[in-house]
């Protein structure tokens, strides 16, 4: 912490003998004085990570698992926000906005540069009637496995991808996105259903292949035990049926 605020009871765990590396990597700013934030690296990330926090409230916790490389800048604001970034997730460039907020970024993800993910509004939204903040509420953005980001993608507050999927360039996510699927635009909009990705261009890697196989499969058995559909056409068909005729 070269910010020169006191920092209580806030510490960094991370494997034996890789303290060095780790402090080569990363950087602490806290912002005004902060208690309490726990940081943990299960792994040691790529020597060309940049990772950045800034702290502005108590309670902030971190766990990263990748040892990939991660370029990202963490603004932690309000106390008591969690970041978890699972293992082989590669993070090209990132900036990540936390006020009561928890980011889960899953296995396996992939991230462009230019990436935004706005976990909080950053001021509070008030209700004129009952003059009351109403937006001051814990909040989450979570990725799940294989999460692809485009460049420039943003991710709002309170939304989940689903495994697998895809986020086209400058996209803005403002809500869910099912499992194995492609969205684009603004706001983003599903664009290919059934697709996933992988790293390299001609190419599936054999531990890529397990993984879309099982996603396949899950997603099989989801729509086998999913309740049947009813078509416009069928529907629209009972309510013709349904009128009197005319003579």
């Amino acid at each position: 912490n070269k910010s020169g605020q006191p920092a209580t009871n806030c510490w960094v765990w991370c494997p034996v003998g890789s303290v060095a590396a780790i402090k080569a990597v990363t950087k602490f700013t806290a912002a005004k004085p902060v208690n309490d934030c726990h940081f943990y690296f299960f792994g040691v990330p790529a020597r060309s990570s940049k990772i950045n926090f800034t702290l502005r409230g108590n309670g902030q916790t971190a766990v990263l698992f990748s040892q990939r490389i991660m370029r990202f800048n963490a603004k932690m604001v309000d106390a008591g926000n969690a970041l978890i970034i699972g293992e082989n997730t590669y993070i090209g460039g990132g900036e990540l906005s936390l006020g009561r907020t928890t980011v889960t970024v899953a296995a396996g993800g992939l991230w462009s540069d230019g990436v935004l993910l706005q976990g909080t509004d950053s001021h509070g939204i008030i209700d004129i009637d009952s003059m009351k903040i109403i937006n001051n509420v814990p909040k989450y953005i979570t990725l799940k496995r294989r999460v692809w980001l485009g460049r420039g993608a943003s991710v709002l507050k309170n939304v989940t991808i689903e495994e697998g999927s895809i986020v086209g360039a400058a996209a803005l996510v403002a809500k869910d996105v099912p499992k194995a699927c492609a969205v684009a635009g603004v706001p983003a909009k599903i664009i290919k259903e059934r697709v996933t990705w992988t790293q390299r261009r001609s190419v599936i890697l054999d531990e890529e292949k397990q993984q879309i196989l099982r996603l396949r499969a899950e997603m099989k058995l989801e729509a086998a035990s999913a309740p049947p559909r009813r078509s416009v056409e069928s529907a629209s068909l009972h309510k013709d049926d349904a009128k009197p005729h005319r003579r």
